[in-house]
């Protein structure tokens, strides 16, 4: 996989992390509205200045969707907290959805 296909979920996950921080409130306990909005704020800030994805919101709907149904809400706060230390090193449940979300959004 294209470094390149992953770095919209990648910047998602990472703009997760710092609205979280910024946010100031207790860390959230499951999927929900915010945490969709900062997701699909920062996956669509970069999706569309990529190449490799042809219709952003699609991409950044298809991967939030797959986030939700295949990864719990603490394995992807562990996610985002290891992105935290380690910024270009997606974890692979997540490669294999930016891929699978990318080669549908052509």
């Amino acid at each position: 996989m294209s470094p390149r296909s992953t770095r919209p979920l990648l910047a998602a996950l990472m703009a997760l992390l710092l609205l979280g921080a910024c946010a100031g409130h207790r860390d959230p306990t499951g999927y929900g509205k915010t945490t969709e909005r900062n997701f699909s704020k920062g996956c669509l800030e970069t999706a569309k200045k990529q190449d490799t994805v042809s219709d952003p919101k699609q991409y950044c709907t298809c991967s939030y969707a797959k986030i939700i149904k295949q990864i719990s809400f603490d394995d992807f706060k562990k996610f985002n907290s290891d992105l935290s230390d380690t910024p270009d090193s997606l974890p692979k449940p997540l490669q294999a959805i930016a891929t699978t979300c990318a080669q549908s959004s052509r």
